[in-house]
């Protein structure tokens, strides 16, 4: 969950609050009409979540996958089950 909240607090600044927290009570103190999901906030966050996870899942696989032998016609090749038999655990 810490990623989560960095990436959250990043969107915050790149939007011109100080914090994720501080966005929101902005917000909601001005009752501006607009929410935090109107501006495409929460989407942001969403977006740079999932390339995150999806980049942290993708070394992880390539950290275990295996090569097999090099083979004359083809060159070397990744065993595609040690990929995806590896376990996933995110530190997110």
């Amino acid at each position: 969950m810490r990623k989560l909240q960095k990436i959250k607090d990043q969107v915050a600044r790149d939007n011109g609050y100080e914090s994720w927290e501080d966005a929101a009570q902005y917000l909601t103190y001005s009752n501006y009409v607009a929410s935090i999901e109107d501006d495409g906030m929460v989407d942001e966050v969403a977006r740079r979540y999932a390339k995150a996870v999806a980049e942290d899942a993708l070394k992880m696989a390539a950290e275990s996958a295996t090569v097999n032998q090099y083979q004359h016609d083809h060159g070397a090749t990744v065993d595609k089950q040690s990929i995806l038999s590896t376990p996933i655990n995110l530190d997110l």
